[in-house]
């Protein structure tokens, strides 16, 4: 049976996803040109857990 060979594939899109969002996440701390708005806007966990 070949059900499970490609499985592998949404597991490592799902963690490369999330890698790029934490990675968007911890640059978007050091950014000094936010506007003050943005200060009241929560911005999300970095990487939630997948279900």
């Amino acid at each position: 049976m070949g059900g499970g060979r490609y499985g592998f594939i949404p597991c490592i899109l799902f963690t490369v996803c999330m890698a790029l969002r934490l990675a968007r996440f911890n640059a978007s701390l050091a950014d000094d040109d936010k506007p003050a708005y943005s200060a009241n806007y929560f911005t999300g966990v970095p990487a939630p857990a997948g279900r």
